[in-house]
């Protein structure tokens, strides 16, 4: 996002908020994402309600402690606000391999001061679990192959 001019902020996730809350019927609302423009505020109800699905999806359906769990909220939470929200006029299903090696081989390091080797590689790992989380309960992918590519730009040793 370029600051001072008005950008068009285009919502690409299709499925209402009532669909989404159906898809995520338990969804606690965490609302611990927010919109960096007013074009944004619909596009972020929906990712919150995304993102409150992972949370539940991370509970529920895996086997991580509570902090494995706290850590990857916190790394994908990161990405959406300050990069895809806050940075990039991309939706998110827009986002292609590009975007996450710019995201890990720039942005990170200008952006953050904690990046180091073990906070890059948790951080793709917990952005491979979302994209799972995505395929699995949004069916998110146009197909296999779109999926892979997202996937295999989440590699750490593309970045290392």
């Amino acid at each position: 996002m370029i600051y001072g001019e008005t950008i068009i902020f285009d919502c690409k996730i299709n499925e209402s908020l009532e669909e989404l809350k159906k898809v995520f019927p338990n969804s606690i609302e965490l609302k611990r994402l927010y919109p960096c423009i007013d074009e944004q505020k619909e596009y972020v109800e929906k990712l919150n309600i995304i993102y409150d699905g992972f949370f539940e999806y991370l509970v529920k359906e895996t086997k991580l402690s509570q902090k494995t769990i706290q850590d990857k909220l916190d790394y994908v939470q990161s990405f959406l606000q300050f990069y895809h929200l806050g940075y990039s006029e991309k939706s998110f299903s827009e986002l292609d391999s590009s975007d996450f090696s710019y995201y890990f081989e720039d942005f990170m390091h200008r952006k953050c001061l904690w990046v180091s080797k073990s906070s890059l590689k948790a951080s793709c790992r917990s952005l491979k679990t979302f994209v799972k989380f995505l395929k699995e309960k949004l069916r998110y992918f146009r197909d296999d192959l779109e999926y892979k590519d997202v996937i295999d730009s989440l590699n750490l040793d593309l970045y290392s």
